[in-house]
């Protein structure tokens, strides 16, 4: 048998054996180590210094945050009356719909346009440039009438306290027309350097505007610039940087983000937005009792007339003919008169409430706004059911479809198209068959009104025509003051009205998300 020698028995005390057949001789590596020692220097210091450009160079990106609470009411039931509370539905009031609301391009929109961001200051460095936002030290007026230049760099160069250069350049550019909030003419090249002075006006196709001196004495050389923005464009731009969260799916609280370079924009846009929102459901809950009060005061106006004409006739008929009263049998007769009477104006103003709703969802524009439909109180809760039904698609296809031309071909946007035209299509339907039964019962009483004036040619003909007058008198009386009544109910109501949201935070600072130290450090 062949014996190991000592050579194959043992190991090189300066070579490691990994397991995997590879031999790792720590002697030649330390020495390579040596040999290389520049090269590990240079590696190490382009890295730090890399690193140091970054912070020192790289536009800094912030984040504010802010936190809401959005409240769920309302009655999982439809509601059988619906001039009460002039509440929107639970699935109205959803917390998913409700964000959905809350970032859609149209909120985003609507707070930019409420908001000083229409023009952007910049002061400008050896590499970077830093956008100002407040203490700027001078200011810019422009004629919202006139088209502006946009996305474009507007070089300020101060000579001395009084005068002042613009400098443009660019290749092309559009203009945009705040005061009608629409796009202007197009620009072709443009090169232009002029001198003017502080307060007087700058005309020009493409731009006007006059410049305060705020805080400028030193001459410098292009040391400022500023760019006219495009609403449009920076409600896009704002979207994209925004994003919300909530700690877990039962909760109502939502906290919102918003990143960008400049942290106090992002906190004066956070308090704006989260402004719109509140003040924006608040005007959507009482868009329907503006509604009901405009319906009931056009109804104030024809019953007033009336009353005021049969006042006059009843006044009149008493003094020429000397009668006060008329016989206790003619005055039941005329009760029933007054009752039928009575029933036919509620009918009539049902039938005209229904007839406004018919002429309101016929309408081709109807589901490209909120459906706000007046309220009457009306005994039928399947005309009420179908109401809520289309109010509550209609609210769900807002949310989804801020920007139309994104969502053209969303499957889910055409399924939910469909389903409202049904819902209106059915909606029409049943008033269309509510108001044939009502002229069937109207056809009914007038019948009745006709035997029972029958029964009254057997009295004095002036006492017939007397109470005739006073019944007239006394309904038109009657249902004056039942839309008085509902008219201050509507009113009390939308006075009461509250907001279902509110801030728990105000935006703030939530800290600077990029260039960060502790990932920089890593990578060196």
């Amino acid at each position: 048998m062949i014996q190991p020698t000592q050579n194959q028995t043992t190991k090189n005390p300066l070579k490691s054996d990994t397991g995997t057949g590879f031999v790792i001789d720590y002697k030649k590596l330390l020495a390579d180590t040596l040999r290389f020692w520049w090269l590990f220097v240079i590696t190490i210091s382009l890295s730090l210094f890399t690193v140091y450009m970054i912070h020192r160079y790289a536009q800094p990106v912030y984040r504010a945050s802010l936190t809401l609470l959005v409240e769920e009411r309302g009655s999982d039931k439809p509601q059988s009356n619906m001039m009460e509370g002039f509440g929107l539905s639970t699935a109205m009031r959803s917390i998913e719909n409700q964000i959905a609301i809350l970032t859609s391009w149209e909120l985003m929109r609507m707070a930019v346009s409420e908001l000083d961001f229409n023009l952007s200051y910049f002061k400008t460095g050896r590499v970077k440039s830093s956008e100002l936002y407040g203490g700027v030290p001078f200011t810019v007026h422009y004629d919202s009438t006139a088209p502006q230049l946009i996305n474009a760099h507007i070089f300020l160069s101060v000579i001395d306290e009084h005068r002042y250069r613009l400098n443009i350049e660019a290749e092309s550019g559009g203009t945009y027309i705040y005061g009608l909030q629409r796009g202007g003419p197009s620009t072709g090249p443009i090169a232009f350097s002029e001198e003017f002075r502080f307060g007087e006006w700058v005309e020009t196709p493409w731009l006007k505007i006059r410049i305060e001196n705020d805080d400028l004495s030193n001459p410098e050389e292009r040391a400022f610039y500023f760019q006219f923005n495009s609403p449009d464009a920076l409600a896009s731009t704002y979207k994209s940087r925004f994003s919300h969260g909530r700690s877990n799916d039962n909760s109502s609280i939502v906290r919102l983000f918003l990143t960008g370079h400049n942290n106090a924009k992002n906190i004066t846009f956070l308090n704006k937005l989260a402004e719109v929102f509140i003040r924006n459901n608040l005007e959507r809950k009482n868009q329907i009792a503006t509604n009901t009060i405009q319906f009931i005061e056009e109804q104030l106006i024809i019953i007033s007339d009336s009353l005021l004409v049969k006042g006059s006739e009843l006044s009149e008929f008493r003094t020429e003919h000397q009668i006060q009263s008329v016989s206790a049998q003619a005055g039941i007769y005329f009760s029933r008169l007054e009752n039928l009477a009575e029933q036919t104006s509620q009918m009539m103003l049902t039938k005209k409430y229904y007839e406004y709703l018919t002429r309101y969802f016929i309408s081709d524009s109807l589901f490209q706004s909120t459906i706000a439909p007046a309220s009457y109180p009306v005994d039928n809760g399947i005309i009420t059911e179908h109401i809520n039904t289309l109010m509550e698609l209609n609210m769900e296809r807002q949310a989804i479809s801020a920007n139309a031309s994104q969502n053209i071909s969303n499957p889910y946007l055409i399924d939910l198209n469909s389903n409202m035209e049904v819902a209106r299509q059915t909606l029409l339907k049943a008033l269309e068959n509510q108001m044939a039964l009502m002229d069937q019962e109207l056809r009914r009483i007038e019948q009745e009104r006709r035997e029972t004036t029958a029964e009254l040619y057997q009295f004095p003909e002036k006492e017939r025509q007397l109470f005739g007058i006073e019944r007239q008198f006394d309904l038109n009386n009657e249902v004056y003051t039942f839309l008085l009544r509902k008219r201050s109910e509507a009113q009390i109501q939308k006075a009461s009205n509250t907001p279902d949201h509110s801030i728990l935070e105000m935006a703030r600072s939530a800290g600077q998300v990029s260039p960060t130290v502790n990932s920089n450090r890593q990578k060196a």
